[in-house]
């Protein structure tokens, strides 16, 4: 991570590190207060629609089929890294069970060719 061009992300300046995540396989990214946004490939817009955000937790199924478990991996350590989720181990953290679940999902919706 390059924290030397480090910008914050929101307005409370979370002073989060990476400010946001790139999913490509599912046309979105996150930010550090775990809002997932659309990404859009016109050369008009900046790539982000700041007007139709989802909390991660709220993201359905189909979302985390859409990516490899590479990705879900690396969505989940910045989620935790940025304290939007808790995955602690010993003891258990409050999100644990949720991050399985979307670990085990994700990629089931790839096609295989």
């Amino acid at each position: 991570m390059n924290y030397e061009t480090y910008v914050p992300c929101c307005t409370n300046e979370c002073k989060c590190p990476p400010t946001n995540i790139d999913i490509p396989s599912v046309g979105s990214w996150v930010d550090c207060n775990g809002m997932v946004f659309a990404s859009h490939n016109d050369s008009v817009n900046t790539g982000h629609d700041p007007d139709s955000p989802v909390h991660i937790m709220d993201c359905v199924d189909e979302w985390w089929e859409c990516m490899t478990k590479d990705e879900c991996f690396k969505v989940l350590e910045f989620l935790e890294t940025n304290g939007v989720i808790d995955m602690g181990f010993f003891p258990e953290g409050k999100d644990t069970k949720w991050a399985s679940n979307v670990y085990h999902i994700s990629g089931d919706g790839m096609e295989v060719v």
